[in-house]
C-alpha cells in the first residue's frame, strides 16, 4: 500500500513556504489618528409660570448651580480638542427670556462664560450651537460646575404672569466632544 498523505503534505508545505509574505511595519502606527465625537446631555428642564411668581409678585430671575463632571477624566482632557454646546429651547410665554450660562471651577470662579441666549416670546424652535476650542480656552478643562440664570424679560404692556394659565419654558442642552487620539 502506498501512503498518499506524504505527497499532499509536501504540496501544502511547498505552498506555505513559497507564499508571499511582507514584513510587518510597526512604524505605520506612528501615523495613526482617530477623531471620534461623543455626545452627552448637559442639562434639561421645564419651568412653568409658577416658577416665576411668588405670592402676587413676579420673580425676575431663577438661578441654580449644578455639578458638571463630564471633564473630570485626565486622559479625556488631554485628548479633547473642541466642545460644541447645543441648545434647543421652546418658550410658550408671551414674554422673552435671557439665559446666562457660566462654567465654574471648584472654587466657584468662572472659567468659561457663554454669551447669553436671547429667547423670543412664543417660540418653539430656538436652536443655537456654541463651539469652545480647547487651545483657545484651556481653563474650560477645569470646569466642574455649571451656573445658570434664567431672566424673565418685562412685558411690553406691563402685565404680569397669570399663574392660572399653564405656560412652559423647555430647555434642552447637550455637548459634542471632539477627541483626537494619536
Amino acid at each position: 500500500m502506498k501512503n498518499k498523505g506524504i505527497p499532499i503534505l509536501f504540496l501544502i508545505l511547498a505552498i506555505v513556504l513559497t507564499s508571499c509574505v511582507k514584513d510587518l511595519d510597526f512604524d505605520q502606527t506612528k501615523d495613526f489618528e482617530s477623531k471620534p465625537v461623543y455626545t452627552a446631555t448637559i442639562l434639561y428642564f421645564d419651568l412653568t409660570q409658577r416658577n416665576f411668581v411668588s405670592g402676587n409678585f413676579e420673580i425676575g430671575t431663577v438661578s441654580d448651580t449644578l455639578d458638571f463632571s463630564l471633564l473630570s477624566n485626565e486622559v479625556f482632557q488631554k485628548q479633547l480638542e473642541k466642545v460644541e454646546l447645543r441648545f434647543k429651547i421652546s418658550n410658550e410665554f408671551n414674554r422673552g427670556f435671557r439665559i446666562e450660562l457660566d462654567f465654574l471651577d471648584k472654587n466657584f470662579l468662572p472659567v468659561q462664560h457663554i454669551d447669553p441666549l436671547e429667547i423670543p416670546a412664543v417660540t418653539s424652535d430656538f436652536e443655537q450651537r456654541i463651539p469652545i476650542v480647547i487651545k483657545d480656552s484651556p481653563l474650560f478643562l477645569t470646569a466642574n460646575k455649571l451656573k445658570i440664570n434664567i431672566q424673565l424679560k418685562p412685558s411690553s404692556d406691563g402685565s404680569i404672569i397669570n399663574i392660572n394659565q399653564e405656560k412652559k419654558l423647555s430647555f434642552k442642552s447637550s455637548a459634542d466632544f471632539y477627541i483626537k487620539i494619536e
